[in-house]
């Protein structure tokens, strides 16, 4: 989502906000994971929806 309040629309589905609570939240409950390990794979994969569940398969 832009900074630019003017701009507005659907968050992007493919990335996961980890600078955001809900955001976290949503991913790591869906991933079946806690936000501290979502966080600790983002960092490491990037912040793709695709990349993360890739690298939690391979665990």
């Amino acid at each position: 989502m832009s900074d630019d309040k003017r701009q507005w629309g659907l968050p992007d589905r493919k990335r996961i906000d980890i600078h955001h609570p809900d955001g976290v939240n949503h991913g790591s409950k869906s991933l079946g994971i806690s936000p501290e390990q979502l966080r600790e794979v983002a960092a490491r994969v990037g912040t793709s929806a695709q990349k993360v569940w890739e690298a939690l398969c391979k665990l």
